[in-house]
């Protein structure tokens, strides 16, 4: 009779523990509780009771930027001009809903400046706006920036302050 070794029984037992290890792990995993809790993670939508929502239609990349300005004069003198408080991207929608809760964190700022371009990387064109809500302290104006002319809202934020409104369309299309 030939002697196989002793590599024969250390092979079954390396075939016996990688198939014994899905069957354990499916075992303990159908006992621990399905309630997973991640810092940082929630499954709920928040729905804001204050803030503003504007909607997006475009065939390409965008971005929709807000700054926060301490008066009318630092929102007006340019496109660019007051604090960069957010900025939401998107690709190819149409009325897309971007909303913008008011935040305490606003302080002294008095007016808040939102305008969407064209993303990073995409074909240059211009976003026509579309107020569709006529809220006292809601305005719009037009910059010229590079070759490119933008729609700006200018928003006084003691007049949106808890309120829930949709108040302008951006569109490409």
């Amino acid at each position: 009779m030939r002697s196989r070794g002793f590599s024969v029984p250390i092979v079954i037992i390396f075939v016996a523990i990688f198939l014994a290890v899905p069957v354990v792990y499916l075992l303990f995993s159908k006992n621990s509780s399905n309630n997973v809790n991640v810092k940082g993670a929630s499954a709920q939508i928040e729905v804001s009771k204050s803030g503003l929502g504007i909607y997006v239609s475009s065939q390409g990349t965008w971005d929709l930027f807000e700054y926060l300005c301490k008066d009318l004069d630092e929102c007006a003198n340019d496109l660019m001009t007051g604090n960069r408080w957010g900025t939401v991207s998107g690709g190819a929608v149409k009325d897309f809903r971007v909303s913008v809760p008011t935040d305490s964190d606003w302080g002294s700022s008095k007016y808040l400046k939102i305008f969407v371009r064209e993303g990073w990387g995409s074909m240059q064109r211009s976003f026509n706006l579309k107020l569709i809500n006529s809220e006292e302290g809601i305005s719009e104006k037009s910059f010229t920036h590079g070759r490119s002319e933008f729609r700006v809202i200018l928003i006084e934020i003691e007049k949106i302050k808890n309120k829930a409104i949709d108040i302008a369309t951006y569109s490409d299309l």
